[in-house]
């Protein structure tokens, strides 16, 4: 536990509430500063990202002021704490845990690594620490026996960094607020933190990877991503989708690089067969999507997201378990990013168009009081059998057991075309056996609609200056990512339980 308390200075960003135990994200590399280059290796990433995104590292104002201040430091207490501990931070093996802040930005981070030399690098900073401005030593905890001293340092105006080593094990928090609490005192999870970080077991210096379910591996990078942060929180909806991952690695026989794709799935193995082994909904969405992504949903979250509502709990309830199987989402060209189409399949017809119109009604108007105000959009019945609730933008429509919506009534117009043969659908070329895909992405379509986006909310007489740099600068970028192929990402193997699945990256 802490001997020497916080230096007041640093109350100001306390009570950060971040879960130390459970990143966002989290990078394990052999090399941080090789990571930008590889990530190019991706073609289409390498048409995306500018030169800038390369050398981010080098011209970054937090890394210049970091180095400036430890050439300061070097200088004034005649140490060798300079430009080489950040190049050993950037060059070396790490474990890079992030969080997000309030925005939703992967703004804090914590980085864990193994470096005799780097704790060598900070054993003058004790001496420094009690005459210099910017090194503060600001409090000690014992960690196996041993009193570890903690040095906050500040590089810049409002940014401060915390380090501490013990051994040949070093860490670095980027805000020390997170470990301290709204009171600034150092938080009891902070502390078992620094212990297995900096202690000497090898499972628990790993304890962000077990976060991610990960092994010691073999790439050159691994990034894993947790599923709720990439879906704007909404991952409760398919929770059996916990996280995706990518991986680099050289292979130096060859001298060839790649990265690969995986995804962490937590499922019923009872039921893997029914929801993964495969999707009909490919054969019932229109062609030439912008991206779609299908993926098994956890259909009693939508009661307990009308849980508030007394007036829609009832068919809520209902509702909830006529679905079976996956559900899709799609986003178009010609339409919005605000507006995609909803696809998903009911169990049986019968006696679900009063539950489907109820909560359409409920969807349209938000916070109904009664039954009457629910219940004034009406069903129409087409010449071709079809079901449908429309008001003057949105629409829902039932095919038989298809099932579609979008704020947009054009794009479930043209699905139910689908079904009756009228419009292609988007697996109509694609042999049976990659039906398994659980997503498609077409850079073109993606690209267009992107760029339509941009023309629509952002006009070039609202904002000249920040029209004129998307001008410059975006617009170029997704016209070259138009001539990339239509893409499609598929598993090949059914989960048999908790664990990461190999992804698998195909033309179409």
């Amino acid at each position: 536990m802490f001997g020497l308390g916080w230096n007041k200075t640093l109350l100001t960003s306390a009570g950060l509430n971040l879960n130390m135990t459970a990143p966002d994200a989290l990078i394990r590399s052999k090399s941080l500063s090789k990571l930008p280059a590889d990530l190019l290796q991706v073609p289409l990433l390498r048409d995306l990202l500018s030169e800038d995104f390369l050398f981010y590292y080098e011209n970054t104002e937090g890394r210049l002021g970091l180095s400036g201040t430890l050439r300061r430091i070097a200088y004034e207490h005649d140490v060798t704490l300079t430009d080489e501990l950040i190049k050993l931070v950037m060059d070396e093996p790490a474990d890079v845990a992030l969080w997000r802040s309030h925005n939703g930005t992967l703004k804090y981070y914590v980085i864990a690594m193994t470096r005799n030399k780097l704790a060598k690098l900070l054993e003058p900073a004790a001496k420094v620490a009690l005459k210099d401005k910017q090194l503060t030593m600001v409090g000690e905890i014992s960690i196996e026996g041993d009193t570890v001293q903690l040095f906050a340092l500040e590089y810049a105006w409002n940014r401060k960094l915390l380090l501490a080593s013990h051994a040949d094990r070093v860490v670095v928090f980027s805000d020390p607020g997170m470990l301290l609490n709204s009171d600034g005192e150092f938080n009891a999870s902070a502390e078992s933190l620094l212990n297995d970080l900096l202690g000497s077991d090898k499972a628990k210096q790993s304890r962000f990877a077990g976060a991610f379910d990960l092994d010691a591996g073999s790439s050159d990078h691994s990034i894993a991503i947790k599923a709720d942060f990439l879906s704007f929180s909404y991952q409760h909806f398919f929770p059996a989708l916990k996280a995706l991952r990518f991986d680099f690695s050289e292979k130096t026989l060859l001298s060839q690089q790649s990265w690969s794709t995986s995804m962490l799935l937590d499922v019923d193995p009872t039921h893997a067969a029914t929801l993964y082994g495969g999707s009909s909904l490919w054969s019932s969405v229109p062609f030439q999507p912008g991206m779609c992504v299908a993926m098994p949903v956890d259909w009693n979250a939508l009661t307990k997201a009308a849980n508030s509502q007394a007036v829609v709990n009832k068919a809520a309830d209902q509702l909830a378990t006529q679905f079976a199987g996956n559900a899709a989402v799609c986003w178009y060209a010609n339409s919005r990013l605000h507006t995609p189409l909803f696809v998903t399949q009911l169990g049986k017809e019968e006696g679900v168009d009063a539950i489907l119109g109820a909560y359409f009604n409920y969807s349209i108007k938000g916070s109904a009081d009664s039954e009457a105000e629910v219940a004034q959009i009406k069903p129409v019945t087409s010449p071709a059998g079809d079901v449908v609730w429309q008001n003057e933008q949105a629409m829902l429509g039932r095919s038989g057991k298809l099932v579609y919506f979008s704020p947009d009534a054009s794009l479930v117009e043209q699905a139910l075309a689908v079904t009756h043969k009228r419009q292609p659908a988007l697996s109509d070329s694609w042999p049976d056996s990659k039906q398994a895909a659980v997503a498609v992405v077409d850079p073109k379509q993606l690209a267009q609609m992107v760029a339509h986006e941009v023309e629509m909310t952002l006009p070039h007489e609202q904002d000249e200056v920040l029209r004129g740099a998307t001008d410059q600068h975006l617009l170029p970028k997704l016209e070259a990512v138009k001539k990339y192929p239509p893409m499609r990402l598929e598993m090949h193997a059914t989960p048999k339980g908790a664990g990461w699945m190999t992804l698998d990256w195909q033309q179409y």
